[in-house]
């Protein structure tokens, strides 16, 4: 616990001078790069070990490391964290997207996801082909709600495919 508090204050040191040397008023706006983070919160030690047994029916696989409040899946260059730190959760969050690469994969992947114990349908499985922005292609989407109440979305997107790319080797 001592090595995960530490690595948390050098990241904290680091992203302080980080911020302060990248946010100077002679320097243009910041351009957004590609996330590869995202974080799921549940409130105790118990609803962790509930959400890493649903994760890892919703992922796939198992974690890749688990200490005491804090766990986390590396799915391709995504880095998934489950934590009960009272510093990640929000009132409202954003909504993590997963994609996978067209309709019948989201058809397949909903009726399995639904089946995961403790999961809760927020959106059921929708057609949202008719939206403008999708210049006709056939896009679908889901959310579902975790067992500690992060919501997780599910999409298709023919505009930007997801590169599918194997597991690294262990």
């Amino acid at each position: 616990m001592k090595t995960l508090q530490l690595l948390l204050l050098l990241l904290l040191l680091t992203a302080s001078s980080c911020w302060r040397s990248n946010f100077s008023e002679d320097k243009p706006d910041p351009i957004y790069a590609q996330h590869d983070t995202v974080v799921y919160t549940a409130k105790t030690e118990a609803e962790l070990v509930k959400l890493i047994e649903w994760y890892n029916q919703f992922l796939g696989k198992e974690t890749s490391e688990r200490s005491e409040g804090y766990a986390v899946y590396k799915v391709g260059s995504i880095v998934v964290i489950l934590t009960t730190s009272a510093s990640y959760r929000q009132t409202k969050e954003p909504i993590f997207y997963w994609r996978l690469p067209n309709t019948a994969d989201i058809e397949k992947d909903y009726a399995r996801v639904e089946k995961i114990s403790g999961t809760t349908i927020e959106t059921i499985l929708t057609d949202i082909s008719t939206d403008a922005n999708t210049a006709g292609k056939a896009i679908k989407k889901y959310v579902v709600i975790d067992p500690c109440g992060n919501k997780v979305g599910v999409v298709n997107n023919p505009i930007y495919p997801p590169t599918m790319s194997p597991e690294p080797e262990k």
